[in-house]
């Protein structure tokens, strides 16, 4: 019966989700108040004295809401696992390139110069190492920001969670996010 709260209580959140605006997202907060009624199920039956054998669903359920919570902070979880590499030659404004799980690379050397007038993209990983490497002097800006990790730039760890590389008349505006792990941003040469 418990098992079977839990089920309702997790279906529940997710319409309300799918149905109105509201804080946070609807995969970590649903499991959130399975958990929750699972645990008061626990405590409402050891009162009466009942043994109850729910640890297995449980723990499986936690597992589940600790996934959740690595997800990507304002954006949502990607199904994407594994090495990504991004290399694109023209992009548009508003493009996004995300990733899951793993090592992404965003790898903008190969924009011509000319085709760059102002467009803002996004790149984010839920877990891993993210690698975004712009032109060396180029007219690129890329701020970076990691919810749990390290940001370094140029392979020297920065200290700070958030910070932007490049200035100047700006071209190609990045807004780089890692929810946890390790976002490096390079300057290379072309």
């Amino acid at each position: 019966m418990t098992i079977g709260l839990a089920a309702i209580a997790f279906g529940a959140t997710w319409a309300a989700y799918s149905q109105w605006t509201l804080p946070g997202h609807a995969w970590p907060m649903s499991l959130a108040a399975a958990l929750a009624v699972l645990g008061i199920g626990c405590l409402a039956l050891g009162g009466v004295g009942r043994r109850v054998g729910m640890a297995g669903v449980a723990t499986v359920f936690v597992g589940l809401l600790a996934l959740g919570a690595i997800s990507n902070g304002p954006g949502h979880m990607s199904g994407r696992w594994g090495d990504q590499t991004w290399a694109p030659t023209s992009v548009t404004n508003g493009q996004s390139f995300d990733h899951g799980v793993g090592d992404a690379t965003l790898d903008l050397t190969k924009l011509p110069a000319s085709s760059l007038t102002g467009q803002r993209i996004s790149t984010s990983l839920n877990l891993g190492q993210l690698t975004v490497k712009i032109p060396k002097g180029g007219d690129i800006q890329v701020t970076g920001d990691v919810s749990r990790g390290e940001l370094s730039i140029n392979d020297d760890a920065s200290g700070n969670n958030t910070q932007t590389v490049g200035s100047g008349s700006t071209a190609l505006l990045v807004d780089a996010h890692v929810g946890t792990g390790q976002l490096n941003i390079e300057e290379v040469q072309r």
